[in-house]
């Protein structure tokens, strides 16, 4: 894979850019499911799939509107994103915005960091 830049890398929520977002993480999780027993010589054995699948994104950046904020403070939690990748991939699915927090010191920009979490299936739909 090529490098590209962290620009191209895009989270929106329906067609909408979220405004103002400068850093972006995706943490995709997978919980296995043990099934050692005594047949497995004291090695441990899991199973092909995951119990629990997670996909949390965490963003921060310079705030430009106020649309996470007001979702924190409202309870407008579960919304549906779309993290674009820089070939055209993308994950969508219904997220539910788990912190945010927004910090301003004296003579700088208002900043902030949120952490939106998977509610249910995700789906990822790879670049044509």
């Amino acid at each position: 894979m090529a490098a590209s830049s962290g620009r191209e890398l895009v989270l929106k929520r329906g067609t909408t850019v979220v405004a103002g977002v400068r850093t972006k993480a995706m943490a995709i999780t997978r919980a296995g499911i043990d099934v050692t027993s005594d047949d497995d010589s004291g090695f441990r054995a899991m199973l092909g799939e995951a119990g629990q699948k997670e996909l949390n994104i965490s963003v921060s950046g310079v705030t430009k509107d106020d649309v996470l904020r007001a979702d924190a403070i409202n309870g407008n939690a579960l919304q549906a994103y779309t993290l674009e990748f820089e070939d055209g991939s993308t994950v969508t699915g219904d997220f539910f915005l788990a912190t945010y927090t927004e910090t301003g010191t004296y003579n700088e920009a208002v900043t902030f960091e949120a952490e939106i979490q998977s509610s249910g299936e995700f789906t990822f739909t790879p670049a044509i």
